[in-house]
């Protein structure tokens, strides 16, 4: 019974291509009035980076997507008074899930209990974040978390493209026409 709650476990976590989705922003700050976005850099230290996710290929891959995205909302990237900067940050946790066995018992002289079983994994988030220029102040965030699992590095790009599109979902159309 160990071994079929292990492979359940595993297969949930390698097909599932489950992708939790959030958004949050300053209601402050009207969003749909923003024309336009440029990069800001973040300088990163090697200590937050994993140079297994967090690399230039990611890097080049995620500006695309999320350029596209952008600009099918209308906003245009321009280096000269952008009203947006946007940038993101990649977030990797090892995590870890305890099963019960309910079928699997373990006798002990003191307690006739389940066999647990704890599972270790990663779990990644892509956070993407607009900043109003002018004042540096966040105004609006949108991630995605999901458990990693080894992809063909094929797959890739649509995945993270699919994942930054329903990021962008949350974000509102610039006014601009």
């Amino acid at each position: 019974m160990r071994y079929w709650t292990l492979f359940l476990l595993i297969a949930a976590i390698s097909c599932s291509p489950t992708v939790s989705v959030y958004h949050d922003y300053d209601r402050q700050f009207d969003l749909s009035s923003y024309k336009s976005y440029d990069w800001k850099m973040v300088g990163r230290t090697e200590s937050n980076q994993n140079p297994l996710y967090d690399n230039e290929l990611t890097s080049k891959r995620i500006k695309a997507a999320v350029d596209k995205e952008l600009m099918a909302k209308r906003y245009q990237m321009t280096s000269e008074s952008p009203g947006l900067l946007v940038h993101y940050h990649i977030v990797i946790e090892d995590k870890s899930v305890v099963i019960r066995e309910p079928d699997a018992h373990n006798y002990s002289p003191y307690w006739l209990g389940s066999d647990m079983n704890a599972y270790q994994y990663k779990e990644g988030t892509l956070i993407i974040d607009l900043m109003d220029a002018e004042s540096n102040a966040l105004i609006w965030r949108g991630w995605a978390v999901a458990i990693l699992e080894e992809v063909n590095p094929k797959d890739t790009e649509s995945r993270l493209n699919k994942t930054i599109q329903r990021i962008l979902e949350g974000l509102p159309a610039s006014a601009t026409k």
